[in-house]
């Protein structure tokens, strides 16, 4: 599956199904928007966007972790985007475990460009 987030009704279909009857630890396409807007801002100030391409990120606005004591992890809807050349694509959306960390946007697979960032970072930092 590849869903151009820009689609609003082929994302909300997406989601429905993944969704199922779900109703709680639900997505929305503007929870997924909003996410994007986030990533974008941060993004904006390490990497140049042609450099954002083949990025993905896990989103799960419920992302929580749960004590021990607590004997079922709940179900969430998660979706994995990924950067294409000049827009963010929907390429995973499931329900799974609300399983840590607590952040509601994950990185995941950073490391693509990890030497711009270390470029980056280097550069900032070089104040001589």
């Amino acid at each position: 599956m590849k869903i151009n987030i820009k689609n609003i009704e082929k994302l909300t279909l997406a989601i429905n199904e993944a969704e199922g009857r779900a109703q709680v630890r639900t997505i929305t396409p503007k929870d997924v928007n909003n996410a994007i807007e986030h990533i974008e801002a941060k993004l904006g100030h390490i990497l140049p966007k042609k450099q954002w391409q083949g990025l993905k990120f896990t989103i799960d606005p419920n992302a929580q972790t749960f004590p021990a004591a607590y004997n079922n992890t709940p179900m969430s809807t998660q979706v994995i985007i990924e950067r294409g050349s000049t827009a963010w694509f929907a390429i995973y959306i499931a329900r799974g475990k609300c399983v840590g960390p607590t952040k509601w946007i994950e990185p995941f697979n950073i490391e693509l460009r990890e030497k711009e960032i270390i470029d980056f970072l280097d550069k900032a930092t070089n104040w001589s």
